[in-house]
């Protein structure tokens, strides 16, 4: 027996008030900006990521997580800390705060991946993809060393 299908028809007044109650709803404009400081091989990470929320918005620091994968290692929970900070409520306009984002792990892979979750369910995610740098060498005192050895 074949199956029949009864056709749907959208009338302008049904696709009007779609439309109307598509625009009713609010908008979330969280937006997250990295500042990123250089990544150091042996050196625990230490990250700001720069947060802005148009007027009226709200964003509890519970709402905001991040995940810190190191190479092809996620390092668990406790291991990230995030703190949200410089978050004034009631500002007319846009707000500014800021996210830091530490480890307790030191940095050990070339690869650093940071995603940011923000909102409550999360609104917002980005990635970031860092490399890691070279542990700085201070040259002064080899050449101190050399020198004093030179006859």
């Amino acid at each position: 027996m074949p199956i029949q299908r009864t056709p749907t028809r959208f009338t302008a007044p049904s696709s009007a008030l779609w439309l109307l109650a598509l625009a009713a709803t609010p908008a979330a404009a969280v937006s997250l900006a990295a500042q990123l400081a250089p990544v150091t091989l042996g050196a625990a990470l230490d990250l700001e990521v720069g947060v802005q929320l148009e007027a009226g918005e709200t964003l509890d620091p519970q709402c905001v997580r991040a995940e810190v994968m190191l190479g092809d290692r996620t390092l668990p929970r406790d291991a990230v800390r995030t703190r949200l900070t410089g978050l004034r409520p009631g500002a007319d306009g846009p707000r500014q705060a800021v996210l830091r984002v530490q480890t307790t792990a030191r940095v050990e892979e070339p690869v650093v991946e940071l995603v940011v979750h923000a909102g409550c369910p999360p609104r917002l995610s980005r990635r970031y993809v860092l490399f890691a740098d070279p542990p700085r060498i201070d040259a002064a005192p080899a050449v101190a060393a050399a020198a004093a050895s030179a006859p």
